[in-house]
């Protein structure tokens, strides 16, 4: 039947596999689909750090390091969404400026999601053309933010610190953290 497929090795080769024309349609369809990530980040207006961080957050997904197409498109239309028209006075930069400059990596996640509930507006007409990165916001507003999530932040130690304030040696605090008593980050210096 000619929509059955099957495979065949022959002798001291690669396995051949003949499908069906329906299922080399959906193949196409799929290989089609990927861009890799700097065509994603084209699509968003964003950096391919910042996408690969919403990779990692869930928003995207990726396949043999490329991303779908459709999904960035999606995401995209999404944001553009949420634009509304822009008002005189406000002083407004570009949302990737303000990403670049103002909002630390690790809260690109938190970004999207305060401009997607509307936290954060967003200013622009949408065109369907052009990228979210490029839509405008309000730089204050963006600082607000900023010092807000970082006054959510939880005090950390050094290592050194928390030894003296316990009253012990920074090696038996290593030592606790190898063994999971307590929890450690590398810093910049160390941890």
């Amino acid at each position: 039947s000619p929509e059955t497929s099957f495979q065949r090795q022959p002798r001291g080769r690669r396995t051949i596999c003949v499908l069906p024309p329906s299922a080399v349609e959906q193949v196409k369809h799929y290989l089609d689909d990927l861009v890799s990530w700097k065509s994603g980040a084209k699509i968003l207006g964003l950096s391919v750090d910042r996408v690969k961080l919403l990779c990692a957050a869930g928003r995207l997904s990726e396949d043999n390091d490329q991303l779908s197409r459709q999904q960035c498109q999606s995401l995209a239309a999404l944001i553009r969404g949420v634009a509304i028209p822009a008002t005189r006075g406000e002083r407004c930069e570009t949302a990737n400026e303000l990403l670049r400059t103002l909002v630390p990596a690790r809260r690109t996640d938190e970004f999207l999601s305060a401009v997607l509930d509307g936290t954060l507006a967003l200013y622009g007409k949408d065109d369907g053309v052009r990228p979210p990165g490029q839509f405008l916001m309000n730089r204050k507003s963006v600082v607000d933010w900023v010092s807000t999530q970082r006054a959510e932040v939880v005090a950390v130690l050094s290592v050194g610190d928390a030894a003296k304030r316990l009253g012990a040696k920074s090696q038996v605090m290593y030592e606790w953290a190898d063994r999971g008593l307590l929890r450690t980050e590398h810093g910049m210096v160390g941890r």
